[in-house]
């Protein structure tokens, strides 16, 4: 008795390293089942948005010019870029600037800005005269705009001021230009701009229109509404 008693307590170290082993192999697979389940969820939840995204409308536009640049983008297309866009599985961000997408059995880097500067130029053709517009809760000041754009392109290597010239200035000139063709841009790209934002508080409005007197600037542009 007091040898199997000797026995028992000889492999209780091993039998509790055993359990402990268990634990963690059950652990393990619950929290992968849980990974695995919250992924298709999100699948799920992807795929449900894109289920109720508008399809895209044929072009209607009789512009000889819009279907000149339509005629451009599609005899530049390439063929193995858009397998790749058309069955690709989505791995993830591979860091702020790149996406990493499987197609067959590689790996591609995919620079996020590049494609969808190509994008949405390609729908903007597509959709020319029949954008539909989603208004922002939220008004966006163009200036500002801009100026984080700009500073982006500077930091980035892409673009510097010109001699003689500053990016405020420049920064003016595109709010010009933009409150000129605004009536257009809201037209053909279903791009929209006010002087003010709606439903702005009494307080702000009256805050905002001392800063411009102080400062010698006009109204303030904001852009309402972008194509959907």
């Amino acid at each position: 008795g007091n040898t199997a008693a000797a026995a028992n307590e000889a492999d209780t170290p091993g039998q509790l390293l055993s359990n402990a082993d268990m634990h963690l192999q059950a652990a393990a697979a619950e929290e992968a089942a849980a990974a695995e389940e919250l992924a298709q969820q999100q699948e799920q939840m992807f795929l449900v948005r894109a289920s109720r995204q508008p399809k895209l409308p044929a072009v209607v536009t009789h512009l000889m010019s819009v279907r000149k640049l339509l005629g451009e983008v599609q005899n530049n297309m390439h063929a193995e870029l858009e397998q790749l866009f058309r069955n690709h599985t989505w791995v993830g961000m591979a860091d702020d600037k790149l996406v990493l997408l499987q197609h067959g059995t590689r790996l591609y880097l995919v620079d996020v800005s590049a494609i969808s500067r190509d994008l949405f130029y390609q729908l903007c053709l597509t959709r020319w005269e029949s954008c539909n517009v989603m208004q922002l809760a939220e008004p966006l000041p163009v200036n500002q705009l801009m100026q984080a754009a700009l500073h982006l392109e500077e930091a980035a290597g892409c673009w510097q001021p010109e001699p003689g010239s500053s990016r405020e200035e420049l920064c003016e000139l595109v709010e010009a230009l933009l409150t000129q063709k605004a009536e257009m841009l809201q037209e053909y790209v279903g791009m929209t701009f006010a002087s003010q934002p709606p439903q702005q508080r009494q307080q702000e409005q009256q805050q905002q229109l001392k800063q411009q007197q102080l400062a010698g600037l006009g109204p303030v542009l904001y852009l309402t509404g972008i194509p959907q």
